[in-house]
């Protein structure tokens, strides 16, 4: 059920990306668009999954799978310039992920996915 998530997410992500080709502030804002479509429905890998006491293949497996849906965040903020790529990637996951959580409690996707999209470019131009 775990790794299904993530084949979704994975799949829904890419999709979004083609569609709005190389520029790299299109990408991102169709990457938190995206993440924040899979959490409305329910369909978010962000959600906090409980690996205590689970095989280490089992946990080496949902960090691949993980790393794999992060690769095209990497390589948006990448894009972008950021002097830090691995510090500014962990800020903007860590954003996109307190997203998540507010849309997946309720708030309007909307709403969410604009002002993140504005502030992960506002924090990225300066990274």
């Amino acid at each position: 059920a775990v790794e299904e998530l993530f084949r979704l997410a994975e799949i829904e992500v890419q999709e979004s990306l083609a569609a709005v080709g190389d520029n790299p502030e299109d990408r991102l804002s169709a990457y938190v668009a995206a993440m924040l479509r899979l959490a409305q429905a329910g369909h978010s890998p962000n959600r906090p999954i409980s690996l205590a006491g689970a095989p280490n293949v089992c946990r080496q497996r949902i960090r691949v799978l993980h790393e794999r849906l992060m690769e095209p965040l990497v390589g948006i903020v990448m894009a972008l310039g950021a002097k830090d790529a691995q510090v500014s990637t962990a800020l903007a996951s860590g954003t996109i992920q307190g997203a998540v959580q507010m849309v997946e409690h309720g708030a309007d996707l909307e709403a969410v996915t604009t002002q993140t999209k504005d502030f992960l470019r506002q924090a990225l131009a300066r990274a």
